[in-house]
């Protein structure tokens, strides 16, 4: 008829009435208190039963029974609901999503709490969430801190707040990012002097690799990383991105056409992941083909997630894959290289400046932004200047 039990220290009942079934809170934690209160709850739903007891018409059921069949007339009380606890149900509500989904709303609603702090969700403030901007801003992006206050939007409209969320939300403009520059163009800027160590960083998050420091650093990672080579390879030789590669699988390759199928997740967010179709150059169809005659999982680390069922719904590696590509660098002269992305870059870079049509571009690499594309549409051949010598000649 009824259960008692303890859910994060506070002990619950649970019971069914006809054919419903209701699970209430006793909150308390006191266990003479809670036995005592769940004893009255089953005489009043054997008193019920028995027709000795009516519930009032319009009654809230739960509630009656929790007050052993004293409340005469349906109560209204307005439910104070916690930042921390509609989080709480809105992550089990959404258990279903695609992992990175998930773990975006976890690193989100973290931040959430852990500036705005735990307090009602209806109160908070468009004062409260400008400090938060203001706060965030100091160490991420403006765009990051959008999709944060983003979630929290989400999560407010999904609760069913009666009160409107706040407006007038302003924040910071956000530089635009600089073109992609060659080794030698960074080189020259940092010996020109007076820069800080965050602005040389910043530098280097521009470099572009030539064809042949491409086949360098290559080079070095299959003598000195073996493990590394066949998945940076893939990366060079295609543009995909580092999530793209470690979601390759070995039916995604075509040895008659020499095509890979990449699995992108940027493109439409209405599905788990849509493909763009690569072909492959000689050279890494002489790396992929051998390494896939061993390998299912063809660019996973072998001592990360190993237990993955299901790589198209898992990223598989992430961290290791990091981990992996800093050690291999480290001491040489491509640590500077900062991960795996420069050489999505430096192929975007290397087919703009041998005048590839920037719509084939976008079709190789997935590009979909116009931002992107102005950093790298400067190595185009100079159609600007050819233009304006033929006006002025």
């Amino acid at each position: 008829m009824a259960s008692l039990f303890i859910e994060k220290g506070i002990y619950t009942v649970a019971f069914r009435l006809g054919k419903s079934q209701y699970r209430r809170s006793l909150k308390t934690s006191e266990a003479k208190e809670a036995n005592g209160r769940f004893k009255r709850i089953e005489v009043t739903l054997y008193d019920i039963e028995q027709g000795r007891l009516t519930i009032p018409e319009g009654a809230d059921i739960g509630k009656f029974i929790l007050s052993e069949g004293r409340l005469e007339q349906k109560l209204e009380v307005a439910e104070v609901k916690m930042l921390k606890d509609v989080i709480e149900t809105y992550k089990q509500e959404k258990v279903g999503l695609a992992k990175t989904s998930m773990d975006t709303i976890v690193v989100h609603t973290n931040w959430l709490l852990s500036i705005i702090k735990n307090c009602p969700i209806a109160s908070i403030s468009s004062a409260q969430l400008k400090t938060y901007i203001n706060t965030r801003c100091e160490v991420v992006k403006p765009r990051t801190v959008k999709k944060e206050i983003a979630t929290l939007r989400a999560i407010w409209n999904w609760s069913k707040i009666k009160t409107e969320f706040p407006d007038g939300l302003e924040y910071p403009k956000e530089e635009q990012k600089p073109p992609f520059k060659t080794w030698t163009q960074i080189e020259r800027i940092i010996m020109r002097g007076g820069l800080s160590a965050k602005q040389v960083d910043a530098l280097w998050e521009c470099l572009w690799l030539d064809g042949m420091q491409v086949k360098e650093v290559l080079e070095f990672v299959r003598e000195h990383a073996p493990a590394l080579y066949p998945r940076l390879c893939l990366i060079a030789y295609t543009g995909c991105r580092r999530s793209e590669m470690l979601r390759c699988q070995s039916e995604d390759y075509d040895w008659e056409t020499n095509t890979v199928n990449i699995r992108e997740k940027k493109h439409d967010k209405s599905k788990e992941f849509t493909i763009r179709h690569v072909r492959m150059p000689q050279k890494l169809v002489a790396v992929m083909k051998p390494y896939l005659a061993n390998h299912r999982h063809v660019l996973a680390f072998p001592d990360w997630n190993s237990k993955v069922s299901n790589p198209y719904k898992q990223e598989i590696g992430k961290p290791n894959s990091s981990h992996q590509f800093n050690n291999a660098m480290a001491g040489s002269k491509w640590e500077v290289l900062r991960g795996y992305h420069v050489f999505r870059h430096s192929l975007a870079s290397n087919f703009a400046r041998s005048g590839v049509d920037q719509r084939i571009i976008d079709e190789i690499l997935g590009h979909t932004t116009e931002e992107m594309r102005r950093r790298y549409r400067h190595l185009h051949p100079d159609s600007k200047s050819s233009a304006m010598d033929k006006v002025f000649a």
